[in-house]
């Protein structure tokens, strides 16, 4: 009996000592975002996307890398790749994350660098004017500053009104992470999730009112066609040329492509994504030319049409 209650004292004891552990790696992960940690015109775009998103937000205080707001919201966001001593809390590396217990919303803007620049989305053809043999691969060079930060603001954009989804749907937790976003998963599976509930904010704050912000949606399509040339062309850099894929604005034919891999599972964002495209076309004119595509993949994926 007494080596029974020494057991289950060790034990209470850990999770005392995990939990004293993970709230003070989360106080160290707030500190080091109220030191600016993170590179300027990063901080201006989610400072930015933040201050919008609380626009939408009546009667919800909003503080970003300040004193906590009791009651608020606290946005804190940092860089992680700037943290040389191992600050911040490992589970939100590379993270956009809300937890309720403390009303926190956590962002790294390292997850939203990395998602732009391995789909390739930071680079575009450096021809100099002249011709490529059609048999190499052609030399790239960075996009703009302007473009680089338009991206930055799009996919920030999604990630922090998907994370006000959670809040504003009761849930305990949500997490915006390399890991579970790129995670194949079924779109039946999916369904079910909580992950679709969350991103109805994300429809709100960008259909209303209609043509708010078509610089998501643009965005969005990009993302999907460098899955499909993905798809189509995997052993070359998604920056060239994929013979398999058209040149034109739209989304790439064959789109199929997305529907026959991995025994019908795909990365979440893939499916979250289309899923938006769909449920604003009816507000955003801009988006007609795609409808009969997304229609035809949400068909094939069995996604929700509400």
């Amino acid at each position: 009996m007494w080596r029974f209650l020494s057991l289950v004292g060790i034990a209470l004891l850990l999770i005392g000592i995990s939990v004293y552990f993970h709230i003070d790696s989360l106080e160290q992960t707030r500190a080091f975002a109220r030191q600016g940690q993170i590179d300027a015109q990063e901080l201006d775009v989610l400072h930015n996307v933040i201050s919008q998103i609380a626009g939408s937000l009546p009667g919800t205080n909003v503080q970003i890398n300040s004193d906590r707001i009791e009651g608020g919201l606290n946005f804190y966001v940092f860089d992680s790749r700037l943290d040389k001593s191992g600050r911040i809390a490992k589970q939100l590396v590379r993270n956009c994350a809300f937890i309720r217990r403390n009303m926190d919303m956590f962002c790294d803007a390292a997850l939203v660098d990395d998602f732009i620049s391995s789909r390739r989305l930071d680079v575009v053809p450096d021809l100099g004017g002249g011709d490529w043999p059609t048999d190499k691969p052609y030399p790239t060079k960075p996009i703009s500053p302007t473009e680089l930060q338009g991206l930055r603001r799009a996919m920030s954009s999604w990630v922090l009104a998907h994370e006000v989804g959670h809040y504003l749907n009761g849930d305990a937790e949500g997490h915006f992470d390399e890991g579970t976003f790129l995670d194949k998963v079924s779109s039946a599976t999916l369904l079910q999730q909580r992950e679709l509930a969350a991103d109805q904010f994300v429809l709100k704050f960008f259909n209303e009112p209609a043509g708010i912000d078509i610089g998501i949606y643009q965005f969005i399509i990009q993302i999907v066609n460098t899955e499909i040339k993905a798809k189509l062309c995997p052993d070359i850099d998604l920056a060239q040329v994929c013979s398999k894929v058209p040149s034109f604005v739209g989304i790439s034919n064959p789109y199929q492509t997305l529907f026959y891999q991995n025994a019908m599972l795909h990365p979440e964002y893939l499916i979250r994504a289309i899923r938006l495209l769909y449920l604003s076309m009816d507000s955003h004119r801009e988006l007609e030319p795609f409808r009969v595509p997304v229609e035809n993949i949400i068909n094939d994926l069995k996604l929700s049409r509400n």
